[in-house]
């Protein structure tokens, strides 16, 4: 089953909306700003 996860976690990505994805995009950008 384990190496089954990255695909699985690319179809949650593709599920999620574009405002999710918005989102994650806007929030990994304000992280590797921190960095």
């Amino acid at each position: 089953m384990t190496h089954s996860l990255h695909g699985r976690d690319l179809l949650t990505l593709h599920d999620l909306s574009t405002r999710e994805v918005a989102d994650l995009i806007s929030t990994a950008a304000a992280l590797k700003a921190m960095q």
